[in-house]
């Protein structure tokens, strides 16, 4: 596989432990591939904050503590969207989070380690095992549809009129 580097986002209004952030620091502190990192969002985790602290001095990594104004020019610049890595420490499986439809309306492809019923593979991919060469490989998957296919479909199925149109 090409060494092309990856770039990820992930963001979140306040970091929680199920969010599974110290996992993907983790994860991309001990891979040889090259990746650039964005996380977004409050850490209130004083052991997660010291973590995020010491990394800001690494090239590939980024700290914001706040979403810039114009979403779509900042996602576009993202390979893919993070969203929660894990749910199973508060006993869950299964989630329909905003950010991932936030990132998909923005054409952002999603990663996370649940089960999404309401968006199809290959815009939401479930890693299982949590790795980096399973980010590595979903971000190539990724790269095979075009962004505004992620938009389309989006648009079409995960939109507030849609879901009002499915109660009725």
């Amino acid at each position: 596989m090409a060494s092309t580097s990856l770039s990820l986002v992930f963001v979140s209004s306040t970091f929680r432990s199920w969010h599974g952030l110290d996992l993907l620091l983790d994860i991309m502190l001990h891979t040889t591939h090259p990746f650039e990192l964005t996380v977004v969002g409050s850490i209130s985790d004083s052991d997660l904050l010291d973590s995020v602290g010491s990394l800001c001095s690494f090239p590939w990594f980024t700290y914001l503590e706040n979403l810039p104004d114009c979403l779509f020019d900042f996602y576009s610049s993202f390979d893919l969207g993070i969203s929660s890595l894990a749910l199973d420490r508060i006993f869950m499986q299964d989630a329909c989070p905003l950010k991932s439809r936030e990132y998909l309306s923005f054409g952002l492809p999603v990663i996370g380690t649940y089960n999404d019923d309401e968006v199809l593979f290959p815009y939401y991919q479930k890693l299982n095992p949590l790795s980096a060469s399973s980010i590595i490989s979903a971000s190539a998957f990724a790269q095979s549809y075009s962004r505004q296919s992620v938009i389309d479909y989006a648009n079409a199925n995960l939109s507030k009129s849609k879901y009002l149109q499915r109660l009725n």
